[in-house]
């Protein structure tokens, strides 16, 4: 699941660089379907944060959507696969049951709470290293 070692302190919503937080998927693309839906299917490699009990705020990338209506937790049928970038490499993928009532957007989310990440466009990532330019030319004069 998420690497053996817990963190001293758990780790605050941090959005990486390039990112900004997404709006929430549809109903849709989180319903578990056989096969599964283009709008399950567009989430694939889609950039996930989840708030882990013991590690914070923890980022990855769905892998996958479940076609096995089989893999279920709690009684619930997953939804998706995703790879957080704290278990490396060799580590499986995580099975989620992905629900729109846990998707949160806020440092002090409850535990199992996500969102998605979206990359900024380029010209919002252009523009932000000339507004500090700009503040850094204000200051000066």
């Amino acid at each position: 699941m998420l690497a053996e070692a817990q963190v001293d302190v758990e780790r605050a919503l941090a959005v990486p660089d390039g990112y900004k937080i997404s709006d929430p998927p549809s109903d849709e693309a989180l319903l578990f379907s056989k096969p599964p839906s283009e709008a399950s299917k567009a989430l694939v490699g889609r950039r996930i944060m989840r708030k882990w009990e013991g590690f914070g705020w923890c980022s990855g990338e769905i892998t996958r959507v479940n076609d096995d209506a089989r893999r279920s937790i709690a009684g619930d049928k997953v939804n998706f696969f995703a790879h957080y970038e704290i278990d490396g490499d060799d580590e499986d993928d995580v099975p989620h049951v992905l629900e729109l009532a846990e998707y949160r957007m806020t440092d002090d989310a409850e535990y199992d709470s996500w969102l998605l990440l979206e990359a900024l466009e380029a010209d919002t990532l252009d523009a932000e290293p000339q507004a500090a330019a700009q503040d850094t030319t204000a200051m000066e004069m």
